[in-house]
């Protein structure tokens, strides 16, 4: 019988992070801003990041949102170092409580919260520790950004031959079709005499 199950890279839980990091960082290039939307969205970027329940957002903590996401965008496009010293910086600063938390039926996985019920700092805490993770295990080099020249979006890269160099709003097809277009046209003259 074969194995059936995914060979995973990260925890389940540091996969969830991950990806909800890349999407809360790619919100900073689509009009209208989500963080400009009301609730709804807020719902959303905490349904993304599995936060059950988190304080209301006023004025200062969408702030605090704004500046959350653009801390991940620069972890994202950090060199290593940078990235542990900038994820150090934040460990230092965040009071964390560790709970144990079953994921399936037989298995449990550490996990932290913050202490502090905002949605940013529960965003920061959950983005952090996936970095950890990360780090650890050697696979920053998987957090990647979108190689087309007209998007800013960021990735993470799971596939299994390290092959993934476009976020998911079709950008690859596009640079694809780009590409077959300009291949499939005449060859341009090259400025030479013309024939008499």
């Amino acid at each position: 019988m074969a194995n059936s199950t995914k060979s995973m890279i990260f925890s389940p839980s540091t996969e969830t992070s991950l990806k909800a990091a890349a999407e809360f960082i790619n919100t900073t290039y689509r009009e209208p801003d989500v963080l400009d939307i009301g609730d709804a969205a807020l719902e959303m970027i905490a349904r993304s990041w599995h936060v059950a329940e988190f304080d209301p957002c006023d004025l200062s903590e969408l702030r605090r949102l704004r500046e959350v996401r653009a801390y991940l965008d620069g972890l994202w496009r950090s060199d290593e170092q940078t990235l542990v010293t900038r994820t150090n910086q934040i460990l230092s600063e965040t009071t964390l409580r560790l709970q144990l938390v079953r994921r399936g039926s037989d298995t449990y996985e550490l996990c932290a919260r913050s202490s502090d019920q905002s949605l940013a700092s529960q965003i920061v805490v959950a983005g952090t520790l996936a970095v950890v993770e990360a780090i650890q295990t050697g696979q920053t080099w998987r957090f990647q950004a979108c190689l087309s020249d007209t998007c800013r979006n960021v990735f993470v890269d799971l596939s299994r031959n390290h092959s993934r160099r476009f976020c998911d709003h079709g950008c690859g097809n596009r640079v694809h079709v780009a590409a077959y277009r300009k291949r499939q046209r005449p060859p341009t003259p090259t400025g030479g005499l013309p024939d008499t």
